[in-house]
């Protein structure tokens, strides 16, 4: 089961500043949106994969289909260890 079939909008309220990269299947153009954007267009019940249906390009002439990227931001660590 995919992350965007498990979580609703209703389970990311609590952050409102976190970004989703929605990046165009057909043209590539990519797209930040917010948690706080997504709550202001759809309901706090909509799940993630519901949100990626419902999105299209941003750009006028594409109007293409979007992908949801999560951003693992918070997972990434500088590198800690010397060389053998």
């Amino acid at each position: 089961m995919s992350w965007k079939k498990e979580y609703q909008l209703l389970d990311l309220d609590n952050e409102p500043d976190r970004t989703f990269v929605f990046e165009c299947k057909k043209c590539r153009n990519s797209k930040r949106i917010s948690v706080g954007m997504l709550l202001k267009k759809f309901d706090k019940r909509t799940f993630m994969s519901d949100v990626e249906a419902g999105t299209k390009c941003h750009d006028k002439r594409c109007n293409g289909p979007t992908r949801i990227v999560r951003e693992n931001s918070d997972l990434l660590e500088p590198f800690q260890q010397g060389l053998p």
